[in-house]
């Protein structure tokens, strides 16, 4: 069972998961950070990355001008400030 779990979420992206270390970048690279979050148990999570995010336009029009930041809901701690409206996914791009 523990197997069969593991590779479901395998499946899902491999993006840099520090917030902090995400700004740093993209304050060194002049890029902005789009922070995607997710729940390992979101269905529409899955759809939004197996669809959207596996499309290699839309994945280099975002790496053009952010910097990619992924948090999972029960793998990372999120800031209060993005935890305010409870559906998932979320979507954050900083101003600047």
């Amino acid at each position: 069972m523990l197997a069969l779990v593991s590779s479901l979420f395998a499946s899902s992206i491999d993006w840099p998961n520090n917030y902090e270390a995400a700004l740093k970048q993209a304050k060194a690279e002049n890029k902005k950070v789009y922070l995607f979050i997710t729940s390992d148990y979101c269905k529409w999570c899955r759809e939004f990355e197996d669809i959207t995010l596996k499309d290699e336009k839309i994945l280099g029009l975002l790496k053009k001008d952010y910097v990619l930041l992924h948090l999972s809901k029960e793998r990372h701690t999120i800031d209060k400030r993005f935890n305010e409206v409870s559906f998932l996914p979320k979507h954050f791009f900083s101003k600047s």
